[in-house]
């Protein structure tokens, strides 16, 4: 029996697969009489009645949709050709009581799925794929991109290569968090980065696929693997500020500042974006990232203190000093020269400051925190100004 009666616009409506089920399919994939795919969810199950929200659908939102690229709510409210039909049932009798054309832009809340729901992600490497992950040894990195004003399958070489590139520099700070000496600066080390190493496979049709492999078979210590499980690990924490903060945290101030980068190089993508990894043992695993999440995840970011607050008795010369910009700088003193200090103070120590007098020495109390630099996405120390002292 069909989960719907023959309409009059569908004709009989065949199930190709079924996406959510409660008792009943509650929300699948069917076609037409007329080779016309189409999305149909159960909107209410009355005693008297049933009513069905269904939207016609190309493959390549389809693709989408299965891909946990766009939310089920989406689908119906940016329906592709603008509309979306309204199936009211007979319960008693299995016949079809109206069929209504709404413009899909004018749904109304109580016939939409809540906001953010998203089909839940299924393996999609190809048995092929995973047979050669295993024996060749070398896990394999999946990203689902859209790219906005680009075709399907399309990508601007520009921006893919910004992706790319601050992805190869966060996958080695994630290694060298892992496996190494964290460092602010300087370059990875080579016998971490030489693991690291990922090449790009091949780009696929549909939103814009990436598949990412790592250059060689993985070693006892399995370092590829574990730096691309915190790579989605991280991604999965983003959408919650205090899971995204305690993670970079734990990977520390350099992985911070190029997540960031990796970040604002993906920030234009209209939809959701999804990472999918598969390792040699065959274990997958995969996050999503919205919008929303990236936005804010930038925000969230640059405004960490990666270290505890330190704070510190400085002897030096005030070199400048402004009581409107909350500003200072010391130079202090050193056996082997000066050291520069820039920072800010708060507005209950203004009135102290007033008529402190610049070129003179002072005992400076400061703070010091471990920040990311907003305009160069770099890691720096930033001080505020506590109190001083007129030696």
């Amino acid at each position: 029996m069909s989960i719907l009666p023959t309409t009059k616009k569908f004709g009989e409506i065949k199930t190709i697969k079924v996406l959510e089920y409660y008792n009943q399919p509650i929300l699948f994939v069917g076609e037409s009489d007329f080779d016309q795919k189409l999305l149909c969810m159960l909107v209410s199950d009355e005693l008297d009645k049933i009513q069905w929200l269904v939207v016609t659908i190309s493959n390549d939102r389809l693709e989408e949709l299965t891909n946990g690229l766009i939310d089920y709510r989406t689908t119906f409210t940016e329906a592709e050709s603008n509309y979306a039909n309204l199936i009211v049932i007979d319960q008693s009798n299995f016949t079809i009581n109206s069929e209504v054309e709404i413009p899909s832009s004018s749904l109304s809340d109580d016939l939409l799925p809540e906001p953010n729901v998203y089909v839940e992600n299924e393996i999609s490497f190809d048995q092929h794929t995973i047979e050669n992950v295993q024996s060749e040894g070398r896990g394999f990195l999946r990203l689902h991109f859209n790219f906005p004003e680009t075709k399907p399958g399309e990508a601007p070489i520009g921006m893919l290569g910004e992706i790319l590139t601050s992805l190869q520099s966060l996958i080695n700070s994630i290694g060298q968090s892992l496996f190494g000496k964290p460092k602010v600066k300087g370059a990875v080390p080579t016998t971490i980065r030489r693991n690291l190493i990922q090449n790009l496979v091949s780009t696929s049709p549909g939103s814009t696929v990436v598949n990412i492999q790592a250059s060689q078979a993985e070693d006892l210590l399995e370092e590829n693997t574990k730096a691309i499980i915190n790579l989605i690990d991280l991604i999965d924490a983003t959408p919650d500020i205090e899971g995204l903060t305690q993670k970079l945290r734990e990977l520390q101030v350099r992985v911070a500042s190029n997540y960031l980068s990796f970040l604002k190089s993906i920030e234009s993508q209209e939809r959701s974006i999804v990472a999918e990894y598969i390792s040699p043992k065959k274990m997958w695993i995969s996050a999503r990232l919205t919008g929303p999440d990236i936005t804010e995840a930038i925000r969230v970011i640059k405004h960490i203190d990666f270290l505890p607050p330190a704070d510190l008795k400085v002897r030096g010369t005030l070199m400048g000093l402004s009581l409107d910009r909350n500003w200072f700088e010391i130079h202090e003193d050193l056996e082997d020269g000066i050291r520069e200090i820039k920072g800010r103070f708060e507005e209950e120590l203004r009135q102290k400051l007033v008529g402190t007098k610049v070129g003179l020495k002072y005992e400076f109390s400061l703070r010091q925190v471990s920040r990311i630099n907003q305009a160069k996405d770099e890691v720096e120390e930033v001080y505020e100004l506590l109190d001083l002292k007129e030696l």
